[in-house]
């Protein structure tokens, strides 16, 4: 026997790039399956979850959707207290809301949660709802799946049951993220270190510290909202600053001591401020309210601290209110 270097069969060039395209290609497709299996949340959403193939996060909303078989998964955030409820109920046995009704345990990546056939507005013969009710102990999400006809071959049930126990909970949502939302550009947070969303695209609240209640105590906070209202008129500006000052939360025995017109931003704009007692450490605080005008609606930001800060405050509050431009 002839011991020697082992031949190599040589290949045909043109069979070489033949068999390098297939190689680039299966990796490409494998790419393009990994990327389909991964977590979304929608934009400003807690909630996420893995989607199946050809369901797209929605543009304009909580919730996912295929466009080409209508088959919709819709988010809702609730208080942890709905999951808690409903978890005691079917413990013991009593009635349960009709989302819930027959829910069955159910494994989720948040953890424990329900999952109910029960229906929805839209069931009937022609679509059928999946939901899960779940939580995380700080917040619950109510996850409803409704398959119509037309993708309930595409998507069998556990197919649909996989993609529910992939539900995820986040703890929080970047700060970019919830100010994208907003129908105006918010370009300094002048140190400001949490933003949470209030109403998601109309309400934002800029803090300190995650902690709100220390807010109602004179930590600088700033609120951040569209009022739907309009003041086409300037003397109706002063009564409707005043009035909207009245409604600031957290104050007691509060005194307007200015309000008077200003530009903002290079716009008709309104300035109040206001001396008062927080109502959680009666601590005196001073307050400033900026509207700023346009269209039909009303830009408005209040911002408030503990009145032995507030010279330092202030300069922070005009620095996040110049910031504000519309997109």
């Amino acid at each position: 026997m002839r011991i020697g270097p082992t031949a190599v069969p040589s290949i045909p060039s043109s069979r070489l790039a033949a068999s390098l395209a297939l190689a680039f290609l299966a990796l490409t497709l494998l790419a393009g399956a990994v990327r389909a299996n991964e977590l979304v949340y929608p934009t400003g959403s807690r909630i996420g979850l893995i989607p199946l193939q050809g369901v797209v996060a929605v543009k304009d909303g909580m919730g996912f959707e295929n466009p080409d078989n209508n088959l919709t998964v819709t988010l809702r955030e609730l208080p942890a207290s709905a999951f808690d409820a409903v978890d005691t109920a079917i413990k013991e046995r009593k009635s349960v809301p009709t989302a819930m009704e027959n829910a069955e345990s159910f494994q989720t990546a948040a953890g424990r949660a329900y999952l109910s056939r029960a229906g929805g507005p839209n069931s009937g013969p022609k679509n059928n709802r999946v939901a899960i009710l779940v939580s995380d102990g700080k917040i619950a999400g109510y996850v409803a799946v409704d398959i119509p006809e037309a993708a309930a071959k595409a998507y069998p049930d556990q197919a649909i049951r996989q993609m529910l126990a992939s539900t995820t909970i986040r703890t929080e949502i970047p700060a970019a993220e919830q100010l994208s939302l907003l129908p105006f550009k918010v370009s300094d947070l002048s140190g400001f270190k949490t933003v949470k969303t209030l109403v998601p695209g109309q309400a934002v609240i800029l803090l300190d510290s995650d902690d709100e209640e220390a807010a109602l105590a004179g930590s600088p906070y700033m609120l951040i909202s569209i009022a739907r209202i309009s003041a086409d008129q300037p003397n109706e500006r002063d009564r409707i600053a005043r009035q909207l000052a009245n409604t600031i939360p957290g104050l007691r025995e509060g005194r307007i001591t200015s309000s008077e017109p200003m530009r903002i931003g290079g716009t008709a704009g309104y300035e109040t401020r206001i001396e008062a007692t927080s109502v959680k450490d009666d601590k005196p605080v001073t307050v400033v309210q900026w509207l700023r005008f346009g269209g039909g609606a009303t830009l408005r930001i209040v911002a408030a601290s503990a009145r032995e800060s507030w010279p330092e405050a202030f300069t922070r509050f005009r620095a996040v209110r110049d910031g504000i431009n519309p997109r």
